[in-house]
């Protein structure tokens, strides 16, 4: 850990969405990481299917129709889009190490052709 000045403060805030833009729902380029402020969109423009939705400790959660990560099984796949725009994906299965972080992996496996 180091102190930082109120000036470095600044520029990393300053790299962060707007409320207008928060709320007008559309993507935020972060220092070359795209934002995504509409989960569910993400993951309909890439084909992964959403079997139900609702609503998550103030956010949304998504469960998916076919696990993205194995085909060993279908269920037990799900997306959660938190309030603070934090995405969790991951799958149930302990083949698919049980609820594990695997969002970036989510990432580079659709997003590779953009």
């Amino acid at each position: 850990m180091a102190i930082v000045t109120a000036e470095q403060l600044r520029t990393v805030a300053s790299q962060l969405p707007t409320e207008d833009q928060v709320l007008a729902g559309a993507p935020v380029e972060i220092k070359g990481y795209m934002n995504i402020l509409n989960l569910s969109d993400w993951l309909n423009k890439h084909g992964i299917i959403i079997k139900s939705e609702k609503p998550y400790q103030n956010g949304r959660i998504y469960l998916l129709d076919t696990c993205p990560f194995s085909t060993a099984h279908r269920d037990g796949a799900y997306a959660i889009l938190f309030a603070n725009g934090a995405i969790h994906a991951g799958c149930h299965h302990l083949s698919c190490e049980g609820g594990k972080q695997r969002w970036q992996e989510l990432r580079e496996k659709y997003e590779t052709n953009e």
